[in-house]
């Protein structure tokens, strides 16, 4: 599909429809409204972020991301709470976008509520919570095909657990439901979420300190101490932010310290490297940074959780001299990081690419779109243009490489036949992230 065709949509409110429809099958074909056409990276226009909030969910690029979710929906298992053909972690951030598509649109959050609501409910009883895994392979058995429509379940007779041998699938199922409890307000699920909070912290101190020595600090990987991953690290920074904003205000203080905490530990570490690009892990040897990939989802996980935790910062209302002056160095190392990633792990053309393509196996599938949902994160604090220009032109890229049907792979711009939940979810991110660009952009200067 060449730059110049356009784009011909099914009427939004059929879109939305077919969320809750898993075995039926829509087609998306072309004509009259495109996405917003790149613009050149050297544009000095400043972008805008909508505040508060006015999405329109007609828009073209609305109507692409619900098209996108729309499509991911068709991997659900009503029975298990899952999403088939990827992994457990995998499931957390399908709903993730989804809730994240829920807070753009009221519609969209109506429909998703009892999806939230079954996976909460079902999920922990699907799979075995202590399955084998190893630093190289932190994927899990796919789940059952999705066959039937979503109905109401009759109560399961155990409370649900998220609870598992591996830090950082714990904590992605807490930043899921932390987003479903921003689109719903349900209390249980901000309880799941500093519930699983105490377990992760339980999961340090490592024998790492501050330079390489000692003293301690940070989280295993897992519950058998066989690493020590930064996923699991800037995923615990960023569950604790978050919760600093969340949790009733006698608790927050203490996610505050805990999140400030972290990232003292994180800089001191080594796991970010001299290029401000972080690696995959430490060395607990050495206690130094291990060379690992630089993948796309470390870095944008580690952006995300610092523009949480300038939050967090903002919302402290003693010593507010200091806690601004600490919000602005969080932002800025974030920036840093941002930039880095995005001269670092984009092509000539500014599409992110994983350096794993094109087979990435069930958990590479998913960098991308956390890297481009968390820089979305910080484009919404601090609307650079470049952060704009970036998130626009991969939604664009990905949309324009679809499959029949809406369907999203792993490569963004082109459609192998090949995908699978977990390229959908990772492109629908991409998708949901140019519809808040387009909303920014309109409330604001569009040329």
């Amino acid at each position: 599909m060449s730059p110049s065709e356009s784009i011909k949509w099914f009427p939004v409110s059929m879109i939305i429809a077919t969320l809750t429809l898993f075995p039926l099958y829509h087609t998306i074909s072309a004509t009259s409204h495109p996405l917003p056409p790149p613009l050149h990276p050297s544009s000095t226009r400043p972008s805008t972020t909508p505040n508060p909030p006015a999405y329109n969910d007609t828009s073209p690029a609305a109507a692409a991301a619900l098209a996108g979710l729309a499509t991911l929906q068709e991997y659900y298992n009503a029975t298990s709470g899952l999403y088939a053909t990827t992994g457990w972690w995998n499931s957390a951030n399908c709903l993730t976008v989804l809730a994240d598509a829920a807070l753009l649109s009221p519609a969209t959050a109506a429909l998703a509520a009892p999806i939230f609501a079954n996976t909460f409910a079902r999920a922990p009883h699907a799979r075995a919570k202590t399955a084998a895994r190893s630093p190289a392979d932190d994927g899990a058995p796919p789940c059952p095909p999705a066959q039937e429509p979503l109905r109401p379940q009759q109560p399961l007779p155990h409370p649900p657990s998220f609870l598992n041998a591996f830090y950082d699938d714990e904590a992605w199922w807490a930043l899921a439901f932390l987003r479903a409890h921003a689109a719903t307000g349900h209390a249980p699920y901000l309880d799941l979420a500093a519930s699983l909070f105490a377990d992760i912290a339980r999961g340090g101190p490592t024998p790492c300190g501050g330079g390489g020595g000692g003293g301690g600090g940070g989280i295993w990987w897992d519950k058998p101490h066989r690493y020590i991953a930064a996923i699991a690290n800037s995923l615990f920074l960023s569950l604790a932010a978050q919760l600093a904003t969340r949790m009733p205000a006698p608790q927050q203080a203490a996610y505050r310290a805990a999140a400030r905490a972290q990232w003292a530990w994180i800089q001191a570490s080594g796991l970010l490297n001299a290029r401000r690009l972080v690696n995959d892990g430490l060395d607990a040897r050495r206690c130094a940074n291990n060379g690992g990939p630089v993948w796309t989802y470390n870095q944008g996980v580690l952006v995300g959780a610092l523009v949480a935790l300038a939050a967090a910062e903002e919302d402290e209302a003693e010593e507010a001299e200091d806690d601004a002056r600490r919000g602005a160095e969080y932002l800025a190392a974030a920036v840093g990081i941002a930039d880095a990633a995005m001269a670092a792990l984009a092509d000539a053309e500014g599409i992110l690419r994983e350096r794993c393509e094109p087979a990435c196996g069930a958990d590479g599938a998913q960098f991308k779109g956390v890297f481009v949902r968390n820089l979305r994160a910080l484009w919404e604090v601090v609307p650079e243009e470049r952060f704009a220009v970036f998130l626009e032109r991969n939604a664009e890229r990905v949309w324009r490489g679809r499959g029949e049907g809406a369907r999203l792979g792993l490569v963004w711009g082109c459609w192998d036949g090949e995908g699978d939940a977990g390229t959908q979810s990772s492109g629908v991110d991409a998708l949901v992230g140019g519809w808040a660009v387009e909303v920014g952009r309109r409330g604001g200067v569009r040329g």
